[in-house]
Formats: C-alpha cells, sequence, structure tokens
C-alpha cells in the first residue's frame, strides 16, 4: 500500500487495491467503505506529523469526528482495481479543523468526494480543547474537494418509512471504544432492506455526529422519507437521546 507524503503542502497520496471482502454485489468497493478508506489516509497524514491517535493518545486526548458529506460519483473501483485517496486539510478554526479528499479510480477518474469535521477532544472530560501546537502543523491547502458545499442544520423528521434495533458489538467499535464513525451509517443504511439497497446505489451522504455510542449499548435506527426524495436516519440510543443523524441520497440502478 504505496503512501505519498506531500510535506510541502502537507498533503497525502494513500494507493489502496479492492478486496474481495470489500465489494458488493456488483463486485465494486463497497460506497460506505469510501469513508473508512478516507479515514485511513487521513489517519495516515496525522501519522507524519506526529497528530495521529495514537500520539494524541500518550497526552490524554483524541480525535473526534463531528460532521462528514460524502458523494459519489463516476465509477467505482472494480475488484483488484486499484485506486488512490488524496486527502488534504483546507481549514484550520483551532477548535475544529476541515478535513477533505478526492478518491480516484484505476482509470485516473474522480469516483467520491467528501469533506469533514474533526475536534480533539480531553479523553477524561470527551470535551473539545484548543491546541494550536497540534493543529497548527497542518499546511492549509485551501481547496475544497466539493466547492460550495457548507455544512448546515439536518431535518428533524419526515414521514417515518422503518425502523430497526441494534445492539452495539465488539466488532463495531473503534480505537476509542466507542461505534465506529462508518457503522453508524451502516446501521442507519442497513434498516432500508435488500431489496431497496440491491435497486438502488448510493449518491450522497452527510452525517452529524451527536454522541457517543459505547459496546453493548442497543441503539434504535428511525428511517425516514423527506419531501425531496431523499432519505433522513436518526439513531437514538436506550434512552432515547438521539445521538447520529444523518441524510442519504439515491439513484437506481
Amino acid at each position: 500500500m504505496p503512501f505519498i507524503f506531500l510535506a510541502e503542502f502537507n498533503m497525502a497520496i494513500t494507493h489502496y487495491s479492492l478486496h474481495g471482502t470489500e465489494m458488493d454485489h456488483t463486485f465494486h468497493l463497497k460506497p460506505l467503505l469510501t469513508a473508512a478508506v478516507f479515514h485511513d489516509a487521513f489517519a495516515r497524514l496525522n501519522y507524519e506529523l506526529e497528530t495521529s491517535a495514537i500520539h494524541l493518545e500518550k497526552l490524554g486526548l483524541s480525535w473526534v469526528l463531528s460532521d462528514m458529506h460524502l458523494e459519489f460519483e463516476g465509477k467505482l473501483p472494480y475488484w483488484r482495481e486499484p485506486y488512490s485517496v488524496e486527502v488534504w486539510v483546507r481549514k484550520n478554526q483551532q477548535v475544529r479543523i476541515f478535513a477533505d479528499f478526492i478518491a480516484i479510480n484505476g482509470y485516473g477518474e474522480a469516483f467520491a468526494r467528501g469533506t469533514s469535521v474533526w475536534l480533539v477532544i480531553d479523553q477524561q472530560t470527551r470535551q473539545p480543547v484548543i491546541k494550536p501546537d497540534l493543529l497548527n502543523r497542518f499546511t492549509i491547502e485551501n481547496r475544497a474537494a466539493i466547492p460550495g458545499f457548507r455544512f448546515s442544520i439536518l431535518p428533524e423528521s419526515g414521514t417515518v418509512i422503518n425502523t430497526a434495533t441494534i445492539r452495539i458489538g465488539v466488532n463495531d467499535i473503534d480505537f476509542n471504544l466507542h461505534l465506529n464513525s462508518v457503522r453508524y451509517l451502516g446501521g442507519g443504511i442497513d434498516a432500508l432492506g435488500k431489496e431497496f439497497l440491491f435497486s438502488h446505489r448510493l449518491k450522497a451522504v452527510t452525517v452529524k455526529y451527536m454522541k457517543e455510542v459505547l459496546c453493548e449499548e442497543v441503539v434504535t435506527v428511525v428511517n425516514s422519507r423527506l419531501e425531496n426524495g431523499t432519505i433522513l436516519h436518526q439513531i437514538y440510543s436506550d434512552s432515547e437521546e438521539e445521538v447520529c443523524r444523518f441524510i442519504s441520497r439515491w439513484a437506481p440502478y
């Protein structure tokens, strides 16, 4: 897995190859796994700057993802095909940074783009902290992966189409010991059912993470249809507190 760190721009390019466990029923990369690969590429950039989760843990700190937006276009990588992910930081607000990415298939065409918001938190208080000595290590690349996109408040309700209850297992959590950010999406989308998922492809998703979910907690997924045809996904803890909200946009295969 070749990794290229462009120190002058604090930008990283990581090369991947699609494995069998990562493909969907069409033998292409599962769209949601693009988010996981993006996080991996961002983690590799952080490691070069000594701001990775491994480095922050020694300081009693941790990264937390608060917002993410992904858009899919073109041809997703096919089984065994190479692809690459380019990641950079486009804005530093001291309390949070905006990290963008572009994923490029083996034909040199972009197949996914995204942007995200990350905060550094204290591991004990779980509250954001201002750490300019860490965030200022990023050289800002003033370039948006999705020009014109801005995070905004997501809708609060729609017409409910289905619900599901999920128990969080050990394989669902990450190094912070809470639910992996990609698994929030997987839980909400899986609840749509195989008939819908086998006949539609994901075109875009916008996520707001609100609260951490721990192993063995039980969450409830509520999926609703909005007037513009997109789907609203809301995830609630067993105390009925909303922990994640996201919207997804689809197109028929």
